[in-house]
């Protein structure tokens, strides 16, 4: 999540800069999201996938959940990584195109961009980064078999516009595997840009072209905090005192049950998410 004072789209891409920004020259910070090695462990990454990695990649990472799981990246694969950030998971596509394969690395914050590019050519010759936008795509119609995702969509002012970039550029018959927090709530973000439903993301892929199979839940990540945010912000409801008394006590309780297994949020923050897998293709009929 993004601390954003204004929602224009200046606002939302400045905030998301300075934010991803201070990922990539402070991990050590403290963040309500998950972030480096401990939020690659949070969000389900095996250690055999971060076995390797450069510490200097994995120290930003900034996902909400594990990309490769579908399997869908194969030997020779070009591959799109869109908000790659310090590279975790464009590094990791990389060993599983091979040398005959490539990956494209695309982020918007110079501070992440600069950070790969410095670790890009020591770890893999197949990749390369780019600086650029999600909304415009610096590829060309119909260029890559893969493209992946971790937790970029919901950081881009025009959703739909960003999805039908990701169909444009992939080849028929190519796939599109999107991780993104889904959102129960947050305190005064307007739902149209946080808050998804999965009928709602299917249906914004569909309108883009795709065929979807597989939408994902990973229910347990921020779970009790989930519930106990929505218990204290139903307690008002309750006219008797002693049944409000009641709902801010256990609120409290799921708080410090959250907390304690949930360790990846910073104190006092509320994460507020579980992450969303969407798996979709782009028909191989597609002209």
């Amino acid at each position: 999540m993004v601390a954003i004072l204004g929602f224009t789209r200046d606002d939302i891409l400045g905030a998301v800069k300075d934010m991803y920004t201070a990922v990539a020259t402070a991990p050590t910070g403290r963040f309500h999201f998950p972030v480096g090695l401990t939020g690659c462990r949070a969000v389900g990454y095996p250690e055999e996938a971060l076995r390797g990695l450069p510490d200097a990649a994995v120290e930003s990472f900034a996902g909400v959940g594990y990309p490769f799981r579908a399997e869908v990246i194969r030997t020779g694969d070009t591959v799109l990584d869109i908000g790659s950030g310090s590279g975790t998971d464009a590094l990791i596509a990389s060993r599983l195109v091979g040398p005959s394969g490539k990956v494209y690395a695309l982020d918007m914050t110079p501070a992440m961009v600069t950070k790969l590019r410095r670790l890009a050519p020591t770890r893999a010759s197949n990749v390369e980064v780019i600086e650029g936008n999600a909304e415009r795509i610096p590829r060309p119609d119909a260029s890559v078999d893969v493209v992946t995702s971790n937790g970029m969509l919901n950081l881009v002012p025009d959703k739909r516009r960003a999805i039908a970039e990701m169909f444009r550029v992939l080849r028929p018959g190519g796939c599109v595997r999107v991780q993104v927090p889904f959102l129960l709530g947050y305190h005064g973000y307007p739902d149209d840009y946080f808050r998804y439903t999965h009928s709602a993301l299917c249906r914004m892929f569909e309108e883009a072209g795709f065929r979807v199979a597989i939408v994902e839940t990973d229910w347990t990540k921020g779970a009790y905090l989930n519930a106990a945010k929505i218990l204290e912000d139903g307690s008002w409801a309750f006219v008797r005192p002693w049944w409000r008394f009641l709902t801010r006590v256990l609120s409290l309780m799921l708080f410090r049950l959250g907390a304690s297994l949930d360790t990846y949020y910073a104190p006092g923050e509320v994460g507020m998410y579980q992450s969303v897998a969407v798996l979709a293709e782009k028909p191989a009929d597609t002209p």
